[in-house]
């Protein structure tokens, strides 16, 4: 068990004597994460199923989930189950393990070679029948007096901006909610393009609930980079319960557009998500937001281009619900 933090990962699990690197390489290793039930939406496993599944199925071809077996875990007799999905693109198979606590959902996922998937679904099926949750409590006073302490000196900008920025997520761990939001806005106040003072301040005005707060986060993370999909997707993955909707994620894309009329890759991003966001609801709106993205898109990528698949995925998933 490594405890190193990596994104999207809480955890690695990999072979005693292996690098994670080498584990990585051989395409034998597990990740562990959590996924906290959240609003009317994301409140199930099968609601979080469904919300994963639009995402991974994305691609037109080559792409399949399977849910393999299902169960209870010994402890607390919560529901267990295991999804195998296949990628084209991947060197092999996926295995995604979850357990159905009250309030998350814990989800253990595996890569492993066919040839060594009946050793390695044991021990998935052995972590998923073992896992209890429980709460941790965190105390970050003695390091929050040191950072206290070290800001009353000399400091550069960024050393500054950073040191509050940590203080942030320490104050959050502590459900010192107020506290947090306080040193993350000072921190962006001194550095306002931080990404992860951006990041930190979203997570703890989430648990605060301030809408107008979180919008006006979002949109400043958006406008950090409106040209990386990733900032799209981190904004959009908060509309899924709490305060904020999917309307106010259309509005501030609407208003990141017009804030870029002649960026076409922005209008691009910008008709893509909003399509995404719509697909379920307003179908047609949805149709004329992919169509423009495409047209966007194919001024400036190849027709190879893997965002381009994504857009003929959201128009052939149209076509389906039609049907």
């Amino acid at each position: 068990m490594d405890g190193t933090r990596r994104p999207h990962m809480l955890a690695s699990i990999y072979q005693r004597g292996r690098t994670f690197e080498e584990a990585v390489r051989s395409d034998e290793w597990m990740y562990v994460n959590f996924w906290k039930k959240k609003g009317d939406l994301l409140n199930s496993l099968e609601s979080l199923l469904t919300y994963q599944s639009g995402y991974m199925l994305s691609e037109p071809t080559g792409s399949e989930i399977q849910i393999i077996e299902e169960g209870k875990n010994q402890r607390t007799g919560a529901r267990t189950m295991i999804r195998r999905f296949r990628k084209k693109a991947y060197p092999a198979p996926e295995y995604t393990g979850f357990v159905d606590f009250d309030d998350f959902v814990f989800m253990c996922v595996l890569f492993t070679p066919e040839s060594l998937e009946r050793k390695n679904l044991r021990k998935l099926r052995f972590i998923l029948r073992d896992a209890f949750p429980m709460s941790v409590t965190h105390d970050h006073k003695a390091r929050i007096t040191a950072a206290e302490e070290k800001l009353k000196g000399a400091l550069p900008i960024e050393e500054r901006a950073g040191l509050l920025a940590r203080m942030g997520l320490w104050y959050r761990e502590m459900r010192n909610l107020h506290q947090s939001k306080r040193v993350l806005e000072e921190s962006l106040s001194l550095v306002p393009n931080n990404y992860y003072a951006l990041e930190e301040l979203r997570s703890t005005l989430i648990r605060i609930g301030d809408r107008d707060a979180i919008l006006k986060a979002m949109g400043e993370l958006v406008r950090l980079d409106p040209h990386n999909p990733t900032v799209f997707d981190d904004c959009i993955a908060y509309a899924s319960g709490g305060p904020v909707t999917k309307s106010d994620v259309l509005s501030m894309l609407d208003g990141l557009a017009k804030d870029y009329p002649d960026d076409h890759l922005v209008q691009a991003n910008c008709d893509f998500y909003s399509g995404k966001i719509l697909i379920e609801t307003d179908p047609a709106s949805a149709r004329q937001h992919f169509v423009a993205a495409e047209q966007g898109f194919r001024k400036l990528f190849p027709p190879e281009h893997q965002v381009l698949a994504a857009v003929q995925s959201g128009l052939a998933k149209l076509s389906e619900n039609k049907s």
